[in-house]
């Protein structure tokens, strides 16, 4: 039996340097091991790291182990069975196997652009409810229409529709279909379920506004109001307004204390001064007021999880109802496309594996693994666990080692469908704990000792105040689910040839005033040059300095505001293709050309530097000319400075016209949508400071990092959509309803799952700040507000920093660590940097000749036979007199004329129809048949030039050459003679000699 070596790798504690060994080791048993193990990470950057090493290694034993030569000459040659890849790439290898099975052409595409193929499936879908099979759709859509129009809502469905249908590319709703099946989309049970619903809140609504009605009724009736009570417009009785209005939240305290005790109705100086106030009060209570109350509680005691568990699942129960229909719309668009969605792949593999013999998956795929290693396997989703699964298992029951790597507090993405548990609990529960050999490493060969003795001193109490926010329930603490047990393995120490390495941590807190004219991100944004140049002075390089954010919208804030003072940055605000000045102008360019008319686009092309007059040949060219024929009218200033986005864009375009039609409208209406948000990849090695969200920098170690921004708030928990089930009746009748995440949860019969989910979502957070506050290697700077946190009300990780530390804080907000001590030496070494040359760009009638036969056909040398192919092939297409020009262009562009000798072959040709207009065959299409086949006995073919049958039949051959045959007269008699044959009447021959326009009768 094998093993699972499962190593819990915290940041920094050399995670890929255990995989290489690990790897390594596996390859010192068989020179060919490297054809048999299956590694696998997430990001394709990883998976280029741990190659490289495991190459670099190789090459430095391969110097005295003649052994290690070997098999780095066999990988080398052998590389495509080098299978180190991402966890995608190898689903997507697996699914190529099996796309007979699952309907696919082998060749499909896979698409990564999900919303794309989302909205058209649902613009499909509208198109075709007028189809008979899609009436229940329509009547769905109609119902949904009325329900948000009853609401005062817009009653356009589709936004809805569209974002509700996103859940359709979520592993929360495949594992929703999965466990459930497609019971919770069938239309007829979600009716029933929303009738009991829609019951359920009317007559609760209707009960507590009737008691709101009748209690305003009796007050105004004695002749009183809310003022009169205690605390006025907030008494107890400005309850009864809101009821009648329709709100139906929860009573306060102070209306709860009312109705326990009517002596708090009134102040004891009230009671005293007013005497009739009181009597008033008394005689309303004899009335019934206080009944009312009691009923409100009562009601509220009864039924309110009811109503506000109805409130939670109704608004999205309407949209679920199509949700099948959209899937199908999906598979349609996809397989008209040839496509396969990114999302969709491991849900086709978990299908096709379930229940399956794993060896059946290897013949498929044409290869044998023996060895599977995991990387970042906190990241893993509960499919893609699901696949791999048994595929570790065969490994294991044939006595092979597998390797897992991950770490719970770096788990980041579960937006994405990652999640941690699996590391934390199922790996245990799934291969069984005697299967795996448990390893934590504990050494940071990243950082130095004073960012490494923060993180170590401030997580163990981050975790203990999230659990106190958290409050885990006894069968949370019981399955390990509590920070405190995520992080009790936090603690991490310096390799002993490290001891020495000492850096440099900075946490500074600014006062957040209400009302104040500068807010304290603001504050803190003019604090980071000053921080800037310190980092420099102690030699420190731009590239070494990393500002991390929680948002792109905070990232395009620091990226503006550095810019504005002159610092080089690089930020994915700042490499959106939006962003460029060329890319703006190109794009302004090509919505006037679209619609020039529009005025909007004329004044936005009256501010472009690009001249628009004389330029509608260019309007004329393919899409992706165009915009090069546009790039080209750019400055030369622009184009050398601006060429990276010039060529990036040109590359969209391309892609845009590989999967669609090279349609300029088609095109504009998807950059607005989609492709806008491109952008250009960020140069490795450039002098910059970078500007990046916590997400993107996972992974990376990096000199000197600061975060201006440090709140990381647990409210972000609100939003985006949570698959509840409920045991309780009437809620039970669907196994499983879509419901919004929102605290309000807490009062529903879904509190357990929001409880879970409040949890999870605390550690999101808090991993966020681990993250962030592990990736510097010298300097580590924060910024955050100065609040305190006060038990279950905190709110945000940074309240935890603020406690912790506001004892130790100097006169300026500031907690030290350490020293910004100076680098031996800068490394101003930027070899690695490219400058890319100016965007060059030539006539596209330049770059492809083509082979004109105008030449030899208008030579004086040539017969007029050639002469004559060209002069028919025009007269062909020519109908009336103005057809005559759109004819030789044609003629032109296909290369039959050359361009010198158009405009005289437009003239011969038009003074040629001019002079036979009173003949009537140049009057239009009507009863005109240009090179007419005709089919003659024996199968021949007759094609007289043209055939006008008007009054008489008139046959016209037309003759370029000066030469009269008597062949030409018995040409056109045996046209006139076959058109007889056919039953016409009255048929006439012509020959029209066109060098002389000279017309010659054949009676």
């Amino acid at each position: 039996m094998g093993k699972v070596k499962l190593y819990k790798a915290s940041a920094g504690s050399g995670k890929t340097h255990k995989l290489t060994e690990e790897y390594l080791r596996l390859l010192g048993e068989d020179n060919y091991a490297y054809r048999r193990i299956l590694a696998v990470t997430f990001t394709n950057k990883a998976t280029e790291e741990m190659k490289r090493r495991i190459v670099e290694v190789l090459f430095r034993k391969s110097k005295e182990d003649p052994r290690a030569g070997n098999i780095l000459t066999n990988i080398l040659h052998d590389y495509s069975q080098f299978n180190i890849s991402t966890i995608d790439k190898f689903f997507q290898q697996a699914l190529r196997a099996f796309a007979r099975e699952i309907g696919k052409n082998s060749s499909y595409s896979v698409e990564l652009d999900q919303d794309m193929i989302l909205l058209q499936a649902i613009d499909q879908l509208i198109l075709n409810l007028d189809r008979e099979e899609n009436a229940p759709v329509l009547e769905w859509l109609l119902n949904l229409s009325y329900e948000k129009i009853e609401a005062g809502e817009n009653w356009d469905v589709k936004s809805d529709v569209f974002s509700t249908a996103k859940q359709l590319f979520r592993e929360a709703y495949k594992l929703a279909v999965k466990e459930s099946g497609n019971s919770i989309t069938d239309k007829k049970s979600i009716s029933v379920y929303n009738q009991i619903l829609k019951e359920i809140l009317t007559r609760y609504e209707d009960s507590m506004r009737g008691y709101g009605r009748s209690a305003l009724s009796i007050l105004k009736s004695h002749d009183l109001s809310a003022d009169d009570f205690s605390y006025g417009k907030a008494s107890f009785a400005s309850r009864f307004a809101k009821l009648a209005a329709g709100d139906c939240s929860l009573s306060n305290d102070r209306f709860i204390a009312a109705c326990n005790d009517t002596a708090k109705w009134f102040s004891k100086d009230t009671a005293k001064k007013n005497p009739a106030l009181i009597a008033k009060a008394e005689s309303a209570v004899d009335a019934g007021l206080l009944n009312l109350m009691n009923s409100i509680t009562e009601l509220e005691e009864e039924k309110y999880t009811d109503f506000v568990t109805a409130q939670a699942i109704y608004p999205n129960l309407f949209t679920l109802g199509i949700l099948s229909d959209i899937d199908n719309s999906i598979r349609e668009v996809s397989r008209e496309n040839g496509i396969v969605l990114l999302s969709e792949t491991t849900e086709l593999l978990n299908k096709i594996i379930d229940g399956s013999d794993t060896p059946f998956i290897y013949e498929k795929m044409g290869t044998r693994l023996d060895h599977f290693m995991l990387d970042e396997f906190q990241d893993t989703s509960v499919l893609q666990w699901e696949n791999f699964r048994p595929l570790v298992m065969n490994s294991l029951s044939s006595g092979y080692d597998n390797l897992i790597v991950g770490d719970v507090k770096q788990s980041i993405y579960r937006w994405r469908g990652s999640d941690w548990g699996l590391l934390n609990n199922n790996v245990y529960s799934d291969l069984g704990s005697d299967s795996i050999s448990e390893s934590e490493l504990t050494e940071n060969w990243r950082s130095a000792r004073e960012i490494i003795d923060f993180n170590n001193d401030f997580f163990p109490y981050a975790a203990e105040q999230c659990d106190i926010i958290a409050a885990p329930s006894a069968e949370m603490e019981k399955n390990n689910f509590t920070v405190s047990d995520i992080y009790s393995g936090v603690q991490q120490h310096l390799p002993g040839e490290r001891a020495a390495k000492h850096g440099y941590v900075e946490i500074r807190f600014f006062e957040e005033e209400k009302g104040a004219e500068e807010t304290w991100k603001q504050k803190a944004l003019s604090h980071i040059p000053q921080q800037i140049d310190a980092l420099i002075e102690s030699g420190q390089s731009l590239k070494d300095i990393a500002i991390l954010v929680r948002s792109n919208l905070e990232g395009a804030i620091v990226a503006e505001y550095l810019i504005s003072k002159d610092y080089k940055v690089i930020s994915e605000e700042s490499l959106f293709l939006r962003s460029s000045e060329s890319v703006s102008k190109i794009i302004s360019t090509l919505r006037y050309y679209c619609k020039p008319g529009d005025s909007i686009n004329n004044i936005i092309a009256e501010f472009s530097d690009i001249p628009l007059e004389n330029k509608r040949d260019v309007a004329r060219l393919p899409l992706y000319e165009m915009c090069e024929a546009i790039a080209g009218e750019l400055s030369e200033e622009t184009r050398k400075g601006e060429s990276v986005y010039i060529l990036a864009l040109l590359d969209t375009v391309l892609d845009f016209v590989k999967n669609n039609r090279s349609d300029l409208s088609a095109f504009l209406e998807w950059w607005d949508e989609k492709g806008s948000g491109k952008s250009v990849p960020a140069p490795e090695g450039q002098d910059a400071v970078r500007v990046m969200t916590i997400h993107k920098s996972k992974g990376l170690g990096i000199g000197s990092v600061i975060i201006p921004f440090f709140t990381l708030d647990f409210s972000r928990a609100d939003g985006g959509i949570m698959w509840c089930k409920s045991h309780i009746e009437p809620f039970n009748a669907l196994p499983l309803v879509p419901v919004v995440r929102r605290s309000s949860l807490n009062q529903t019969h879904f509190s357990a799952a929001w409880k879970e989910e409040y949890m999870r979502n605390i550690v999101d957070n808090i991993n966020l700040a681990y993250v962030a506050f592990t990736r510097a290697i010298d300097n580590l700077i924060v910024f955050a507000p100065a609040n305190k946190s006060n038990g279950n009300g905190s709110s945000r990780i940074s309240n935890f920093l603020y406690s912790k530390y506001e004892g130790e804080m100097n006169e300026n907000m500031q907690v030290v660590f350490g020293k910004m001590n100076k680098k031996l030496s800068k490394s101003d070494d930027h070899s690695a940097e490219i400058s890319i040359p100016g965007f060059v760009t030539t006539d596209p009638s330049e770059r492809l000749k083509l082979s004109l036969r105008a030449g030899e056909f208008f030579s004086e040398s040539q017969k007029a036979r050639k002469r004559g192919v060209v002069i028919h092939s025009v007269l062909s297409r020519i109908y009336s007199e103005s057809d005559i020009v759109a004819s030789v262009k044609e003629a032109v562009s296909s290369g039959e004329l050359s361009h010198e000798d158009e405009i005289s072959t437009i003239q011969m040709l038009t003074d040629l129809v001019k002079s036979v207009k009173p003949r009537g065959w140049f009057q239009g299409k009507s009863g005109v048949y240009n090179e007419l086949e005709i089919l003659e006995p024996g199968g021949a073919v007759s094609r007289p030039d043209r055939v006008v049958i008007a009054g008489e039949t008139s046959v016209i051959d037309f003759k370029t050459g000066k030469q009269r045959l008597p062949s030409h007269s018995r040409q056109i008699s045996k046209y006139t003679s076959l058109l007889k044959e056919m039953n016409f009447t009255n048929v006439k021959g012509f020959i029209w000699y066109l060098e002389d326009n000279f017309i010659e009768e054949v009676v």
